[in-house]
């Protein structure tokens, strides 16, 4: 099984629109530990995981949102109490820290 880094340059080569997801803090009881990563697609989750369940649903969701241009950042932090905001019994906090890769290409003017 290729490592994490391995796929992510698997789809870098393919040029695949993709987004990076990874777990940055944690507090309380969580699904998965600081430095999980996952990498979703349009298709949906490709490789890795932040937890499964509800926290993943939420965090490939919010991933394919970046990919189909319903957000215009290509990079974000979110914070949720998994209690409140996802619906879990676990009361913890999860800190993720969403990147999209391949959406876009450059486009330079130069003026002068």
């Amino acid at each position: 099984m290729p490592t994490f880094f391995e796929a992510l340059a698997d789809f870098m080569a393919r040029e695949e629109p993709l987004v990076t997801v990874t777990i940055v803090d944690t507090m309380g009881s969580v699904p998965q530990d600081r430095g999980a990563k996952m990498i979703v697609t349009r298709a949906g989750l490709q490789f890795g995981t932040v937890g499964g369940g509800k926290v993943e649903t939420k965090a490939i969701a919010e991933a394919q949102k970046m990919l189909n241009g319903e957000v215009a950042e290509n990079t974000k932090f979110v914070q949720w109490r998994l209690a409140q905001d996802v619906g879990m019994t676990c009361g913890g906090v999860v800190k993720l820290y969403f990147e999209a890769q391949n959406v876009g290409k450059w486009r330079v003017v130069i003026f002068g």
